[in-house]
């Protein structure tokens, strides 16, 4: 059995569950959203809209659209004459930035007293070009491919991008800073480094004694200084590079001069029995 009821936006009758009586105040979802929310008008296009009781005074615009309109304005672009829009709490003069730096330059030529353009004609290719005041005497070329052009042209050098500092820089002996001195080489772009004590001692090996067990032939039939050989320094002047201040060494009696100061046996060195170590 259900209870006759009337609603209470639009006054009609509806019949509801007696369970439902005293909760059951409209016939259907309409009047519910009806009842809970109130009409304004768009402060933007004019529109009337629904709007809830608890929002009628935060809601201003129908939609975003119209909100977005109502927060810009257009202005015309002092430069280019165009108009643009930007926001409203904001008092924009230019459209772009490139409106901006170009009215920005043409206003401080015009304040500068007889200022002037320049141009001149390239001696390379013949092309029209502006400079500026300062170069307007000295100018010949409109780009650098045309001043590489001109046989007249030479590159300055530099001293402070002589040596290993230069790009161009294919090799070269240099200091390291541990005093030894290290030799650079530039093969069909690959670096290779080598240290100048090894390469003075390999060749006078090569020169006086070359099949000496301390040489050793690589895979690509290289001869060079096996690893497990050192070259020592008579004067402990790392930076003395002479054969007569060189000693070819194994690594235990390398250790052994530096920290005992004994003299490596005969299989231990070349020259085998120095006078000096």
């Amino acid at each position: 059995m259900k209870i006759e009821k009337v609603c209470g936006e639009c006054k009609s009758t509806y019949f509801v569950k007696p369970s439902q009586v005293g909760r059951s105040k409209f016939c259907s979802r309409v009047c519910l959203k009806k009842h809970g929310s109130i009409d304004k008008i768009c402060a933007c296009c004019g529109n009337v809209f629904n709007v809830p009781r608890r929002r009628h005074e935060q809601l201003k615009f129908c939609s975003p659209q119209c909100r977005a309109s109502a927060q810009h304005k257009t202005l015309k672009c002092e430069w280019c004459k165009k108009p643009f829009t930007c926001e409203n709490h904001r008092n924009r003069l230019f459209c772009s930035r490139e409106c901006f730096h170009a009215a920005d330059k043409g206003a401080k030529h015009a304040e500068m007293p007889g200022h002037e353009k320049h141009y001149k004609d390239c001696v390379i290719c013949g092309k029209n070009f502006r400079v500026t005041k300062t170069r307007k005497d000295t100018a010949k070329y409109c780009s650098n491919s045309c001043k590489l052009k001109c046989p007249d042209f030479r590159y300055k050098k530099s001293a402070s991008v002589r040596a290993e500092k230069n790009h161009r820089w294919t090799g070269g002996l240099y200091k390291t800073g541990t005093g030894y001195i290290r030799e650079k080489k530039k093969i069909l772009g690959t670096e290779t480094f080598t240290f100048n004590h090894r390469t003075v001692m390999l060749n006078a090996m090569l020169k006086e004694c070359p099949n000496h067990p301390f040489l050793i032939t690589n895979l690509d039939g290289e001869i060079k200084l096996s690893s497990s050989i050192e070259v020592h320094h008579i004067d402990r002047n790392r930076s003395n590079n002479e054969i007569s201040n060189l000693l070819a060494v194994t690594k235990l009696a390398h250790a052994k001069i530096h920290h005992h100061n004994r003299k490596p046996e005969p299989w231990e060195c070349w020259p085998s029995d120095p006078t000096i170590w």
